[in-house]
């Protein structure tokens, strides 16, 4: 018996999507926010080049901090048998 799938269900996102959507964030804040946009009217101004590489900075750390503390178990043998 197949069990069909939620239709409306969103598919689970990984660290690239969410990425992505910050850096849009980013760039549609300088965009839409009066302030922000007074300040950086074009996307090449340094105030916007600079807070992506502030981004990009803090992702790069996360990745770094994640790969540190990311620990493989070793695998017991199953021939080993424990009292």
């Amino acid at each position: 018996m197949r069990v069909k799938s939620d239709p409306y269900s969103k598919p689970p996102l990984d660290n690239k999507n969410h990425s992505l959507n910050v850096f849009v964030l980013i760039e549609q804040s300088f965009q839409k926010i009066p302030a922000l946009k007074a300040i950086a009217p074009t996307q090449n101004d340094p105030p916007f080049n600079l807070t992506q590489l502030a981004v990009l900075g803090v992702f790069i750390a996360l990745g770094i901090a994640a790969a540190i503390r990311f620990r493989i178990e070793p695998v017991s043998s199953t021939s080993e048998a424990k009292p």
